[in-house]
């Protein structure tokens, strides 16, 4: 690295900064591009890292910006917005305030500075060495004293500094010490595990050995082979324990109805106790007195929850009827209150209400889909599996609401949580796929398409794939190098670049700007879903938003002017825009919407609002309603003469929609799954190619994580 002025090179060396370094609390790793903190470790770009280097250099003096630059991008051209957003990217790496300043200072016109202490840490394995004597730069009269007072004053900050962060340190919460091992690791999925009350025991759904039918199995805990509790060719699901225990329920699906039934947990003395024409999941007091039950008795009525007395079956409403369906009844280990998934319009969200009636709380919106939750065992809170973060993975939210955390158990996917009422352990499944991107070409005029071949592919998982306006090159998503990054290939999937190192939780769906320049994107980082933009040849993402919610789904509009997205400020998910330089966002509809997408001649705003599809114009007015019925909210695209679909019901297929004659026809069925959640195709603006995720590899185990 050339730096341009010689004496903070000598000054980087004679104070002993090599492999690491401290600012405040972080600690720095140059060599490694790595910031680590007490609970985080965060990749940055190599310019950032730069940046930061210079400005610990010359702490806690002013570095000019054309210092900065010409040490940092020595040879290039660039604008000083590059130094802004490199600033930028380390501000919010330190979670820095640029208008009250705790670690980077601006002085106007000027520069920058660091006014947080820097410490300095030893050499270290493969630190920098001094430079030999023989090529040690000859000092000028006069300033080996300043080197002298210069090293004294850094040897005084590194004592302090260094006793500051320790005591810092120790006082700082260390990280939940989970030990997580396997439970099942048997062929095929095994699913939907449940605890025994104390902890012991471990109740599952799984298709055998042979894969023929999915039955309940019983472990002991710490033993290999399972019993199988049942042996009807009806598949069976969600297994519940009784309190004591003894016994577990379960829900059996026949061709005429849906029934709970209940068992021995040493396989005997099964016999049925309510019988609906669908169950959407159900729960056993503490006490043993009552069974909470989501059902309906006839395919036009939504799921409701009723209370049904385990000793007379009679039911009662747990509350007044809305329009939303309630899964998936959990009650918390006192049995005071329930906890319970309603699909709603709006999306999904978590309730609870108390068992003895009253109004129930809503513990916040989440996306599209929650796959299980459970309270923890002090009933204090609740552990659900979400996409909220773009794939699932447990979020941990307080029982009277709040903003959910990450527990960040594994880098795959983990669902179906439960936790013991009387013991500190934690089950879920954990679900790796190896997804890849395939490519097919369509022909809308006969019907068909071509065979699809894979395109790009790794044993992680390769998604959200979007070719640029030229059709040069390709921007996806993948976790091939640890976490979720953004990357690039040309037009045959060749020439794989990464183009980020965000150190993300997940990154949505690329959109390419009408250029081909830019790229927008959302990230998930510090709990919190952003909207970023990023120039490809500069390869320096800028953050576009900061508000407290979660904005998702950027897409460009065709003049590249503007930047939709959909947003849950308020609590209801609605699409904004905001300007593509960044500044304030304005929102744009009032009715509920979300993946916005403008047509082709900029004409129309498309949005998914429950059930369907509508269309407002760009200039304002009424929404307009397109399709009466929408598959997925997320998987569809517009063209010029009409819109892809990804159809679900009652088997995968992708259509189109045609604008001129209102018909949808089929045009391609893909020999492989797709994944069932996040958006998972694109198509090229003449309708010729479609890229789509396809799941090649599929594995399901059960995990134990203990103490929790």
């Amino acid at each position: 690295m050339r730096h341009g002025n010689p004496e903070s090179v000598m000054d980087f060396r004679f104070t002993g900064v090599h492999l690491r370094f401290y600012v405040g609390a972080w600690r720095v790793e140059p060599l490694l591009n790595r910031i680590v903190g007490d609970r985080e470790t965060v990749q940055v770009e190599p310019k950032v890292m730069q940046v930061l280097v210079c400005l610990a250099e010359r702490a806690p003096e002013v570095v000019s910006k054309d210092a900065l630059i010409e040490t940092v991008w020595a040879g290039t051209v660039v604008t000083t917005d590059v130094l802004a957003r490199a600033v930028s990217e380390l501000r919010r790496v330190f979670r820095d305030d640029p208008r009250n300043p705790g670690v980077i200072e601006t002085i106007r016109g000027t520069g920058y500075r660091l006014i947080v202490p820097v410490a300095l840490d030893g050499p270290g394995e493969g630190g920098l060495p001094a430079p030999p004597p023989s090529q040690a730069p000859r000092e000028r009269p006069g300033r080996v004293a300043a080197y002298a007072r210069r090293g004294f004053l850094a040897l005084a900050l590194l004592i302090g500094v260094l006793g500051w962060f320790w005591v810092g340190r120790a006082t700082a919460p260390a990280p939940p010490a989970w030990q997580k091992s396997p439970l099942t690791s048997y062929p095929g999925p095994e699913a939907q595990p449940a605890l025994s009350p104390d902890g012991r025991q471990l109740a599952f759904v799984w298709a055998g050995p042979e894969g023929k039918n999915v039955d309940v199995y019983v472990k002991l805990i710490g033993t290999e082979t399972p019993l199988r509790l049942t042996d009807d060719p009806a598949p069976e699901q969600n297994p519940v324990w009784s309190p004591g225990g003894a016994r577990v329920a379960f829900i059996r699906i026949g061709e005429a109805e849906t029934s709970i039934y209940i068992a021995s947990a040493l396989g005997q003395d099964e016999r049925r106790l309510i019988a609906l024409e669908g169950v959407g999941g159900f729960d056993w007091s503490p006490d043993g007195a009552w069974f909470a039950v989501s059902g309906r008795s006839s395919s036009e009525e939504a799921y409701r929850i009723f209370l049904h007395s385990a000793t007379t079956l009679e039911r009662r409403r747990l509350h007044p009827p809305g329009k939303e369906h309630e899964f998936e009844p959990r009650f918390s280990p006192d049995g005071s209150t329930l906890a319970f998934k309603s699909v709603t319009s709006e999306g999904v969200a978590l309730y609870t209400v108390p068992v003895a009636g009253g109004a129930s709380t809503r513990l916040g919106l989440d996306s599209q889909h929650i796959a299980g939750h459970t309270w923890t065992a002090d009933g204090k809170s609740l552990v659900f599996s979400s996409i909220r973060g773009g794939y699932y993975s447990l979020w941990r939210v307080p029982a009277e609401g709040g903003k959910p955390i990450p527990l960040n158990l594994d880098d795959d996917e983990d669902l179906h949580p439960a936790i013991a009422r009387r013991s500190a352990r934690l089950v879920y499944t954990k679900r790796t796929q190896d997804r890849n991107i395939w490519r097919v070409r369509l022909d809308r005029a006969s019907g068909g398409s071509s065979q699809p071949a894979r395109l790009i592919a790794s044993t992680r998982l390769d998604a959200h794939p979007q070719r640029s306006p030229d059709g040069r090159r390709i921007a996806f998503v993948s976790n091939r190098s640890g976490p979720f990054e953004l990357w690039l290939s040309d037009s045959t999937g060749a020439q794989q670049t990464r183009l980020t190192t965000l150190g993300s939780a997940f990154i949505g769906m690329p959109r390419w700007s009408p250029d081909g320049r830019r790229i927008a994107f959302d990230a998930r980082l510090d709990d919190q879903a952003d909207l970023y933009v990023i120039d490809v040849d500069a390869a320096l993402p800028r953050r576009l938003t900061s508000d407290p919610s979660d904005e998702r789904a950027a897409s460009w509009s065709r003049d590249g002017r503007w930047i939709y997205f959909d947003a849950n400020r308020g609590g209801r998910w609605e699409v904004w825009k905001i300007p593509a330089v960044g500044g304030e966002a304005v929102p744009v509809t009032q009715e509920g919407g979300s993946n916005p997408m403008e047509s082709p001649d900029g004409t129309f705003l498309y949005v998914a609002r429950a059930p369907g599809l509508w269309r407002l114009s760009v200039q304002g007015g009424a929404a307009e309603q397109v399709l009466g019925r929408l598959p997925d909210r997320s998987n569809w695209a517009v063209v010029a003469d009409g819109i892809y679909l990804l159809q679900r019901d009652p088997s995968v297929a992708f259509s189109f929609y045609r604008f001129d004659t209102g018909e949808t026809t089929e045009v391609f069925v893909p020999p492989g799954a797709v994944p069932e959640a996040g958006a998972a195709f694109s198509v090229s603006a003449d309708g010729r190619w479609l890229l789509y995720e396809q799941v090649d590899r599929s594995e399901q185990d059960i995990m134990l994580a203990d103490p929790f």
